[in-house]
């Protein structure tokens, strides 16, 4: 099933997803911060999120491990992307 609907007004209510997982896709967001709260209450477990490693990317992703201390870094340097992983548990509300 696919759902066409803005990320930054989900349509889903309270805990209806286990996952959400973004691929390039904050980094064309007004509020990537934002977005983050606003997702944590539809989710059950995690969020996934992909940035692309370019110089204006690098803020996003040096704000995002502040705010998000416990969030696992997956960085690979044969990647062209880092991989952040935000538990449920660990999303600043």
């Amino acid at each position: 099933m696919y759902i066409l609907a803005d990320i930054e007004f989900p349509p889903f209510r309270k805990n209806c997803l286990d996952l959400i997982i973004m691929f390039t896709v904050i980094h064309h967001v007004r509020d990537p911060i934002n977005l983050i709260r606003n997702l944590s209450p539809i989710i059950r477990k995690a969020i996934i999120v992909s940035v692309l490693k370019k110089t204006e990317t690098v803020k996003l992703l040096q704000t995002l491990t502040k705010l998000f201390p416990q969030a696992k870094i997956l960085n690979s340097q044969k990647s062209k992307d880092v991989i952040i992983v935000i538990e449920k548990t660990r999303v600043i509300q």
